[in-house]
């Protein structure tokens, strides 16, 4: 543990180590205090770091950062790579989506139609969410006698909401 003055000393006569150390100065009634906060305040603070790296934002970035399939062929897939505007969707859903873990996008990708999936898979259901460089949002799924279904999401707070309880609810029904 380190101990640091609360006005610098003149001279030292030892080491600082674990507080162990005494200042000598012309002032010896100036005391030294502990540098290290108490363990308490650590938990506290660890407590706070934690939640801003848990944040929506944060969560939401990292899961973006994760897409896969940003270096493909678009000339060979005759579509666009995701555009800024598919990331700021998909940044949104994504945030949105924090709510709803522990269910969690299996995948981000580059989607072949020009944006970026969403894709929330599990051993017995498929569902995703295609943000669109047009500035649309599709939901995806396969319904029970397993043929692909997709409903258009207005770009709104409350739809896209309304769009992940639908998924939630597909895969808690699995």
């Amino acid at each position: 543990m380190s101990t640091q003055l609360v006005s610098p000393p003149h001279v030292w006569n030892s080491v600082p180590s674990m507080g162990t150390s005494k200042p000598c100065t012309r002032y010896p009634t100036l005391a030294t205090r502990e540098a290290v906060p108490p363990y308490d305040s650590l938990i506290g603070v660890i407590d706070v770091l934690r939640g801003a790296m848990d944040s929506p934002v944060s969560w939401s970035k990292a899961k973006l950062g994760e897409m896969t399939a940003k270096n493909a062929n678009w000339t060979l897939l005759n579509s666009a790579p995701p555009n800024n505007t598919a990331r700021k969707l998909a940044l949104n859903v994504l945030k949105l989506a924090h709510a709803y873990r522990p269910l969690e996008p299996s995948l981000i990708t580059a989607s072949a139609d020009g944006g970026i999936g969403i894709v929330y898979k599990s051993d017995q259901r498929y569902a995703a969410i295609e943000c669109l460089n047009i500035n649309q949002i599709w939901l995806l799924w396969f319904d029970v006698l397993n043929q692909p279904q997709s409903r258009r999401v207005k770009v709104t707070r409350s739809e896209i909401k309304k769009a992940l309880e639908e998924l939630s609810a597909l895969h808690n029904n699995a």
